[in-house]
């Protein structure tokens, strides 16, 4: 770290004039009406320091006295302003991108610096005091956010979401003066496993350890649910598996459900059914109901599930496609602590515990305990007021929310900058050169985007009918054009006659073909004697050889 110098305490203070005493004192000085000598010892201000102003037309008064930066006041603002650019990209630089940053634009600039020939780089120090004298700027853990995220939060998408989709539901059924039949429903993953945090060690030691269970614990899914006034429905948990035991249960708070998944532990169309008929329609109230939900497509893709939504009073808005982060009530304010008490209760567990490992059975003690801390009443209606649903407000939407994909579209004055060549290039322009702001280029998507919608209209749910009707007749169509053989007779009519493969389930990439003495089908490559299953080639051998005999 670099030696800040610190004035002892004897004598008069230095510098403790103002920026706009400066100005004031050369303006009279310029206009004649008091001397030097008059102007420092009324403003307080040493004689020299206001003959060398005068001299040089600076008056802005820095942080610290004695010798500026390398780049001076001006160029290095423009370096900050650079930096913050490309946070708004997308693309924050780390310490030693800065410090490259630096020398290469010493280098253009011309200027006289003491910075490291060999690595090309500015040195700790001139980065800590560039650091301190730009408090704007500070060293923060970055956070990833996908691409799709990043350019799918658009200002389009949300005024489309708040000014077409959720106004309208809102003045059609009177949901601004009934908070309690808002609701919001999502899922997020927990680790059965206790997650090293910041701890107390020795100074200077190399390596600190902290004993986990396990190197990667199990991986369940939580849903959660809330109303914006506050109210939460029990919580249900999603395990990987098929059967169900009681112990999973025990310990979870009441009226809470477990679920099993074969494939993996994440919600499906079945689960989100279940949870919808056997957690939410009992604690619904009465009227119609708004359930808002992200784009998932367990909860858009069977019209079964909407139907009986529709049925029950429910009104389901559908979020537009990568806006969770800031339009969805319990990802802004409930699943951060809800995970944060987890992760501290794993770790409580891990040390009253030792040598044993958290298993589905202690999942729900753990739940159990973190869910009564995480869900609070405010917390819920916070995450409702962050998003600017209720108090049905879009402004609540904070502008760092669109800053990478309003940065992402490419302005006119970039476009008449790349095409004019100056050969003048100002500090700014030579800052571009080096480091340039990268631009996206919009990407072909395979999947079209989802965009906000109330997926439980009766267009919605009959234009699911038709696309599902239309799989179930295309699939119909394949399997009767893709059958080899005559349907009827035994049950293994469609198995090879040599492996017993069955055809609908074969793995094989070659051709089917039948015997055209016993009419039987089997794999070409499963026979050895052309169009003739085994048993009948070595039949025609036999026939052959005893007509030779004769």
């Amino acid at each position: 770290m670099p030696t800040v110098y610190k004035r002892k305490k004897t004598g008069a203070a230095r510098g403790t004039w103002t920026e706009d005493n400066l100005k004031e004192a050369l303006m009279r000085l310029e206009a004649g009406e008091i001397g030097v000598n008059e102007a420092a010892r009324y403003y307080g201000i040493p004689s020299r320091t206001l003959r060398r102003r005068r001299k040089t037309g600076n008056n802005i008064k820095t942080s610290s006295l004695g010798p500026q930066g390398v780049f001076g006041v001006e160029n290095e603002k423009r370096l900050v302003k650079h930096i913050q650019r490309l946070e708004k990209c997308g693309f924050a630089p780390d310490k030693e991108t800065i410090r490259t940053l630096a020398f290469q634009f010493a280098e253009k600039l011309g200027l006289n610096h003491r910075f490291n020939l060999e690595s090309r780089m500015a040195g700790y120090d001139w980065l800590s005091s560039f650091l301190r004298r730009n408090p704007e700027l500070s060293i923060r853990q970055a956070q990833g956010l996908s691409l799709a995220r990043g350019e799918g939060i658009n200002k389009e998408s949300v005024d489309h979401f708040f000014f077409l989709i959720l106004s309208e539901v809102f003045e059609e059924h009177e949901f601004f003066t009934r908070p309690g039949s808002i609701y919001n429903m999502d899922e997020t993953g927990c680790q059965l496993n206790n997650v090293p945090g910041k701890v107390v060690a020795t100074k200077g030691a190399k390596d600190v350890h902290v004993l986990t269970c396990t190197e990667r614990g199990e991986n369940i899914t939580v849903i959660a649910c809330c109303n914006a006034e506050g109210q939460y429905l029990p919580p249900s948990v999603i395990f990987k598996g098929v059967r169900e035991k009681k112990e999973f249960s025990d310990g979870l708070p009441p009226g809470s459900m477990v679920f099993m998944n074969e494939r993996s532990s994440y919600i499906s169309i079945d689960i989100f059914f279940r949870w919808l008929k056997d957690v939410f329609v009992p604690r619904k109230p009465q009227g119609k109901t708004l359930l808002i939900l992200d784009g998932h497509a367990s909860h858009l893709n069977c019209y079964d599930l909407l139907e009986f939504a529709d049925n029950n009073d429910i009104i389901v808005v559908c979020l537009p496609s990568h806006t969770t982060q800031a339009l969805q009530p319990l990802d802004r304010s409930f699943f951060k602590p809800l995970k944060h008490y987890f992760k501290k209760e794993a770790r409580n567990w891990i040390v009253n515990h030792p040598g044993r490992t958290i298993g589905r059975i202690q999942a729900a003690e753990l739940i159990d305990r973190a869910w009564k801390r995480a869900a609070s009443v405010h917390t819920a209606i916070n995450g409702f007021r962050k998003t600017g649903i209720f108090p049905l407000n879009q402004a609540e939407i904070p502008n760092y929310f669109f800053s990478i994909s309003e940065e992402m579209k490419p302005t006119c004055e970039q476009s008449e900058s790349s095409k004019s060549s100056d050969l003048t290039s100002t500090p700014t322009k030579l800052l571009h050169q080096i480091s340039p702001v990268p631009k996206l280029e919009e990407r072909c998507r395979k999947r079209k985007k989802q965009s906000a919608m109330v997926i439980t209209s009766q267009e919605h749910i009959k234009e699911k009918k038709l696309k599902s009707a239309a799989k179930l007749s295309k699939a119909s169509k394949q399997l009767v054009m893709d059958t080899p053989i005559e349907t009827g007779g035994s049950d293994h009519t469609n198995n090879c006659l040599e492996c017993e493969e069955n055809y609908y389930l074969t793995k094989e990439t070659v051709d089917w073909i039948k015997c055209v003495k016993c009419q039987k089908w089997l794999h070409e490559s499963c026979t050895m004697y052309g169009n003739l299953c085994n048993v009948c080639g070595k039949t025609k051998i036999r026939e052959n050889k005893k007509k030779n005999i004769v």
